[in-house]
Parts: C-alpha cells; sequence; structure tokens
C-alpha cells in the first residue's frame, strides 16, 4: 500500500469519526427512530421505492426478513409507514411511508443538503467536479471488486468477517460510546 493510499484511509476514517459525521447515525426527530442506521435505510429505501414487500425490502437491503419485520413494526409504531394488503393477492402486503413518514424523509433530505453544503463548503468548484470525478473512480472500482471471483479478496472478506464476529461486543460498546 503506497503511503498516499495509506493517507487517504486515514482522512477517510478521520473524517467518518468526526462528531458531525459519527451523528449522522443518532436518533433523529426525537422517538420516531429509536434504533439509529436499519429504520433510516428502510426509511429511505421506503422514500425511493414505495410499496415494496417484505422480501424485496429484504433482498434490497441484504438483511433478514425476520429484521424487515421488526424494521417495519418499529415505523409502524411511530406512524411512519403502514403495509396495505394486495389487492390481487391477499397473502402479499407492501409497505407504504405515511404522510408523517414521507414529512420526515423531506425534512431529513433538506438538513442533509445543509450539511452537505456545509462540509464542501472550503472547496472550490473545480476542486469539487475533481472529487466527485476521483470518488466516481473508487466506488466503480469497488463495484467490479464486488462482483469479481477473486480468491484473494474473498479470503480478505472472510478475515475481516471472522474479526468482526471476534470483536462482536467490542462493535457495539464502540457504537454505544459513539453516541
Amino acid at each position: 500500500m503506497t503511503q498516499t493510499t495509506q493517507k487517504l484511509m486515514q482522512l477517510f476514517s478521520q473524517i467518518n469519526h468526526q462528531p458531525l459525521m459519527a451523528k449522522r447515525t443518532r436518533h433523529h426527530h426525537g422517538d420516531s427512530i429509536k434504533s439509529g442506521r436499519g429504520p433510516q435505510r428502510l426509511l429511505r429505501l421506503l422514500s425511493h421505492n414505495d410499496g415494496l414487500t417484505n422480501a424485496e425490502i429484504a433482498e434490497l437491503l441484504d438483511i433478514r426478513p425476520s429484521s424487515v419485520s421488526a424494521g417495519i413494526k418499529q415505523l409502524e409504531a411511530n406512524q411512519l409507514a403502514v403495509r396495505q394488503t394486495s389487492p390481487v393477492d391477499k397473502r402479499v402486503s407492501s409497505v407504504h411511508l405515511t404522510a408523517k413518514g414521507q414529512q420526515l424523509m423531506n425534512d431529513w433530505q433538506n438538513i442533509h443538503n445543509e450539511v452537505t453544503e456545509k462540509i464542501f463548503a472550503n472547496l472550490s468548484e473545480t476542486e469539487q467536479t475533481e472529487l466527485v470525478t476521483l470518488l466516481t473512480k473508487m466506488n466503480v472500482n469497488l463495484e467490479q471488486l464486488e462482483t469479481t471471483e477473486d480468491p484473494e479478496l474473498q479470503h480478505l472478506h472472510q478475515q475481516i468477517h471472522d474479526l468482526t464476529v471476534q470483536m462482536g461486543e467490542n462493535n457495539q460498546q464502540h457504537h454505544d460510546h459513539c453516541k
């Protein structure tokens, strides 16, 4: 790994742990979203794809169906989403944002836009364009890596997974500390 790559990784890590960035996983709008990223991801998905089934949500978010059900129940309890039975097949229901859920996501997007403007305020238009180009290249590379059958990469992913499992309690403690 080059020194530049190491510096980039260090900077991304530092940026991600800045107080402003760490707050992005905290609770929003009081009690509306109690458990952080899971319900937020579900709300964001529904705000872009209203009317998904539990199975579609599980596939798109790559989570267990039981986690989808728990997330939907939480959103329903907070009146942010509702399930509607399909008129065609009574065994199937779709999940829709309520007006309150849509408003919450609109508010979130407005705040997110303001924060983004502040984060990038000290970059010129040219620097922002260069950053977009570089991050796009990185994203394309990540997408290609995800779709390859590279045994070395798969081995590295397995090692990361194993370490994550070993650190299970430490990760929860770190997450709780960041709150």
